[in-house]
């Protein structure tokens, strides 16, 4: 019987690793939130169209965002002084949201009348 050498066992790891995939991109017209940096985690996405609550675990937790709309987006925050937008524009990405992390309810394709924040 011929066991395996340390160059045959680390081959075995690589191409194991190889085979795990990475993070879902954000597909064409989405929006999409991750829950942990660098788009890792959960990811929640949104499709233009009106105001969609965020899905926990993105709701105040988005860590990363990529945005592949046609257009402008916009992150909702519901919070005691009222309602805030920030815009974020086609082909925008944060891989260390800590800005709006903890702050995002849900995205619309308008305002809201919401102010910036």
């Amino acid at each position: 019987m011929r066991l395996p050498t340390a160059a045959t066992g680390v081959a075995a790891l690589v191409l194991a690793l190889s085979a795990v995939p990475g993070p879902a991109a954000a597909a064409p017209g989405q929006a999409c939130f991750w829950s942990g940096p660098g788009q890792t985690g959960q990811v929640w996405c949104y499709s233009p169209g009106g105001y969609t609550e965020a899905e926990p675990p993105v709701r105040r937790h988005a860590r990363s965002f990529d945005n592949r709309s046609a257009g402008s987006v916009y992150a909702i925050h519901f919070g005691d002084r009222g309602c805030f937008h920030r815009e974020l524009r086609t082909d925008d990405y944060d891989d260390d949201w800590t800005a709006w992390a903890a702050r995002l309810d849900g995205v619309s394709d308008s305002t809201m009348g919401c102010a910036q924040g």
